[in-house]
């Protein structure tokens, strides 16, 4: 993994293991990088300090593929996808706070590329349920709280900053937006 200041226009090795290192996410605040990589097997979670100082601390590890998704808008949440041998990639959550680990969404179909919205009550995730690639909304951390297939057809979310579209990469490679509500309940209109 590399690191690019683009006000300086350098480059800077971040990650120095002969391993495959990938999916690198910077923290909220800006002051860490979680990232995945294949050190002593499939996957493992792992984070370093954004300024390249201090050690790479082991976060979790699955003796799975794994990839991160995304931090939670307070600091306290990394959401990561983990291939289950059952169904595809599951959405895990790794907790800062108490350092475990534990299943969020599992089901017969794989369930990846998540991405939290800017308050954090929401998250938007890829699954492959319908035989082809849909995005989802469901609240967050909660769960039963409904579910919004936002695409006919897609994934691959981001949000607007501001929490009030949705964008995501249609099967023709097209981009793809949708005006949501994300205070109180959530509500998408048409892509």
């Amino acid at each position: 993994i590399w690191l690019h200041d683009l006000g300086r226009d350098v480059r800077t090795r971040f990650t120095f293991d002969s391993a495959d290192d990938a999916a690198p996410l910077f923290s909220p605040d800006g002051t860490r990088v979680a990232f995945v990589s294949a050190r002593k097997g499939m996957g493992e979670l792992f984070w370093r300090d954004a300024r390249g100082t201090g050690e790479e601390v082991l976060l979790f590890s699955s003796g799975t593929q794994l990839f991160a998704n995304d931090w939670s808008p307070d600091g306290r949440l990394i959401v990561f996808s983990s291939l289950s041998r059952k169904s595809g990639f599951d959405l895990w959550i790794f907790s800062l706070e108490s350092k475990k680990a534990e299943p969020w969404l599992e089901g017969p179909s794989g369930q990846f590329r998540a991405r939290l919205s800017p308050n954090g009550r929401w998250i938007a995730y890829s699954s492959n349920e319908s035989g082809n690639e849909e995005l989802y909304v469901q609240a967050f951390p909660a769960k039963g709280e409904g579910r919004w297939q936002v695409s006919k057809g897609g994934g691959q979310a981001s949000w607007r900053s501001d929490g009030k579209e949705i964008y995501y990469v249609g099967p023709d490679g097209t981009m793809m937006a949708a005006a949501v509500r994300t205070e109180g309940s959530f509500d998408v209109g048409p892509p």
